[in-house]
């Protein structure tokens, strides 16, 4: 993996551990524009998603961080059939301390 890779990883993790936590305790879905790599909004035109190809993309590249977050325990699925279902763990709160100290963790949680 090469350091432009790894920095890249660094930006897209911390947003997503940001954007989880300002919704914080309430289940999240992450996406793209929610955690700031874009403006666009998804249009739905019967019941289809409408995106451009670099929001696919960014979507892409989010959900694979996503997914070695929750892999490594930072944030947990709690597998709702609808709605979402995503909440940073203690273990996240107290990552995201170091990436941002103004990010306070809850006292049950340090």
């Amino acid at each position: 993996m090469s350091s432009s890779q790894i920095d890249r990883f660094n930006e897209v993790s911390a947003k997503l551990l940001k954007d989880f936590y300002r919704n914080f305790p309430t289940p999240h879905y992450a996406t793209p524009e929610s955690i700031g790599l874009t403006d666009e909004k998804p249009e739905f035109v019967h019941g289809e998603e409408k995106v451009s190809d670099e929001y696919k993309a960014l979507a892409k590249e989010v959900r694979a961080v996503l997914l070695w977050l929750i892999d490594e325990g930072f944030i947990v699925d709690r597998n709702y059939q609808f709605g979402p279902s995503h909440v940073l763990t203690s273990d996240g709160l107290k990552a995201l301390q170091q990436i941002d100290p103004e990010c306070k963790a809850p006292l049950i949680a340090r």
